[in-house]
């Protein structure tokens, strides 16, 4: 048999069996047997059976060229495919304006294009985030500052926001608020010195000044304290003698001398208090400074017998 009639038998076949769904070669017992043009025939009818089968089934290897218009057609790309990645030809978007994005559609499996809300995007990218478009949670957005504080939280001057368990927050002012961050009460602690001068003895240049201890809310604070006292020619200035005779400290206990007559660590007595005399040795204006701790409180004294 030659390749034409080969080739005939074949495509009667195919005619025949492609609406089954595949062709089956069947008409290899006719060709002749035992000589080489017999196998390259077979060959040729395997080859034949290949492609039918693949143009039955619907799948094509290689490239493939279609003409004319297509009713109806359903096409599946499989793993083995090649495609390029992420490639998306500007002919399949869809109509769009500067700073919209596509977003995911699950009820089609599609994209959509939207515009991003309180973002605005340029040309080249560069984007800003307006202050409405902050998700402040379940905080309305009318209740929000730019900065993202709650203002009808506040209702008094001083109120701080404090955290009191977990997503929840409350205003919070004086023993509440340091309760709640572990802060002692202004009672607890000493701020500065109250300082009383005296007044000028008849006819000698001496006065008694008492001292008082505050503490941080400027409240009498009965306890013993470590004071440092000096007298000077300015305020808050250097240690000095200079128109001072004496500094005598009483009602406490003397710690340390720095400068005799002008400059010593003392302990006030358990209420806080001490008194300092001084004595000048002519008319002037000479001040007295007492610091509590990191606090310093200065008076000035006016000599004048």
């Amino acid at each position: 048999m030659n390749k034409w009639a080969i080739g005939v038998v074949v495509l009667i076949a195919a005619t025949l069996n492609i609406y089954a769904g595949s062709v089956t070669n069947t008409v290899k017992w006719n060709v002749p047997w035992g000589d080489r043009y017999r196998e390259r025939n077979i060959e040729t009818l395997d080859a034949y059976e290949t492609e039918i089968n693949s143009l039955a089934d619907g799948e094509f290897a290689g490239n493939v060229t279609v003409s004319g218009a297509i009713t109806s057609a359903t096409l599946a790309v499989t793993s083995s495919s090649t495609l390029p990645a992420h490639d998306i030809a500007v002919g399949e978007l869809p109509a769009m304006t500067t700073g919209q994005i596509l977003v995911g559609d699950t009820t089609d499996s599609n994209a959509n294009v939207v515009a991003m809300s309180g973002v605005t995007v340029d040309a080249t990218g560069a984007a800003s985030v307006a202050a409405s478009a902050i998700n402040s949670g379940d905080i309305a957005s009318d209740r929000m500052t730019a900065n993202g504080v709650v203002v009808t939280d506040f209702t008094q001057d001083g109120g701080v926001l404090v955290g009191t368990g977990a997503g929840t927050f409350a205003e919070e002012t004086g023993a509440t608020l340091r309760a709640s961050i572990d802060c002692p009460a202004n009672s607890a602690v000493f701020g500065s010195a109250d300082i009383t001068i005296g007044d000028i003895a008849s006819a000698q240049v001496i006065t008694t000044n008492t001292i008082a201890m505050l503490d941080t809310a400027g409240t009498a604070k009965a306890d013993y304290a470590l004071i440092r006292v000096w007298v000077s020619e300015t305020a808050y200035g250097t240690a000095s003698t200079n128109n001072i005779e004496s500094l005598v400290l009483s009602d406490g206990s003397a710690v340390a001398t720095e400068t005799a007559n002008a400059d010593y660590w003392y302990v006030t007595s358990s209420g806080g208090e001490a008194t300092a005399t001084i004595t000048g040795t002519a008319t002037g204006t000479n001040y007295l400074n007492v610091s509590v701790g990191a606090n310093v409180s200065s008076e000035a004294i006016v000599l004048i017998p």
